[in-house]
């Protein structure tokens, strides 16, 4: 029986790791840059839950969504 730590089970846990730390450093940047552009806690919540939640939505969702945080960035503008 081969040990727990064969060479491909830690480069699968190290791939993760990475990952991981890559939302880790992303997510707070994501939610100050969409607050620095305008947009209002609804629409800063929803992004970074979905990107938090590892949604992965398609494209034509992806442009619907901008759409609504754009009306949504300009009504709390007015």
């Amino acid at each position: 029986m081969k040990g727990i730590l064969s060479r491909d089970f830690l480069a699968l846990i190290l791939s993760v790791a990475v990952v991981g730390l890559g939302l880790g450093a992303t997510l707070p940047l994501t939610a100050l840059a969409l607050t620095q552009a305008g947009y209002g806690t609804g629409v800063v919540g929803l992004m970074t839950a979905t990107q938090a939640g590892g949604a992965s939505p398609s494209r034509r969702s992806r442009a619907g969504w901008l759409r609504v945080a754009e009306r949504a960035r300009r009504s709390s503008s007015r």
